[in-house]
């Protein structure tokens, strides 16, 4: 966390030397960094491809933290948008599946405003937030638990199509345990069956537009 001032040299002689300044950070933030800039980077790549009239944000996990930055990205995505790409790629699940859900489900009933205003959703008023715009699903093999979920959730709510892989079939609600030698482990305790009776453990969601990366395709960009 404390700044470093670095002497570069272009050649072993140390001769030409330049100074840089860095902020060394722990591979917790660093990662952290990391993801962002990867977040950014799609942000950036959707508003491109659809110039300009889409929104994007990412859910990294099923987590209240995490939940609370998808609020937060949301606001800023959807403002002056005809709709919002929502990615799931690669979150290992969580419990907060209902709360998008219940986001993502809201329309508007009463608006309000001051007057002579144009107004707006009366329930931004009390902090909540209503969309109001069509969403896609981006989802992927590396997505599980209860990411899963919100993609059975997803389509059996008609809020939009589903893109990309069928994710994991890793669906099982487990609960850690601490045993007397200082080990943990966790056991799954309840299973998640669709209404029809079909066991999501083991049977990845499906996707309704399959996206197929080749081997290689990241390395390249």
């Amino acid at each position: 966390g404390r700044r470093v001032r670095l002497a570069l040299a272009d050649t072993p002689d140390g001769e030409a030397t330049r100074e840089l300044l860095l902020r060394p950070v722990g591979a917790e933030r660093y990662e952290q960094l990391r993801y962002r800039a990867w977040v950014l980077a799609n942000k950036a790549y959707v508003a491109e491809q659809s110039a300009g009239r889409l929104g994007y944000v990412h859910i990294e996990q099923m987590s209240y933290p995490a939940y609370q930055q998808f609020i937060a990205d949301l606001d800023a995505e959807t403002h002056g948008k005809a709709g919002v790409v929502v990615d799931v790629r690669y979150n290992s699940g969580g419990h907060t599946a209902p709360f998008v859900l219940d986001l993502l489900t809201r329309r508007s009933t009463v608006r309000s405003g001051f007057r002579a205003g144009r107004g707006f959703d009366a329930g931004h008023l009390a902090g909540s937030r209503v969309l109001n715009k069509p969403t896609v699903l981006v989802t992927n093999e590396r997505s599980a638990t209860n990411t899963e979920m919100l993609s059975e959730s997803y389509r059996r709510l008609g809020l939009g199509p589903v893109v990309g892989r069928p994710t994991a079939g890793a669906v099982i609600w487990t609960f850690g345990m601490r045993l007397l030698d200082g080990a943990s482990l966790r056991l799954p305790r309840f299973y998640v069956v669709t209404p029809e009776g079909e066991d999501l453990e083991g049977r990845g969601r499906p996707v309704d537009v399959d996206v197929a990366r080749p081997l290689g395709e990241w390395a390249a960009g």
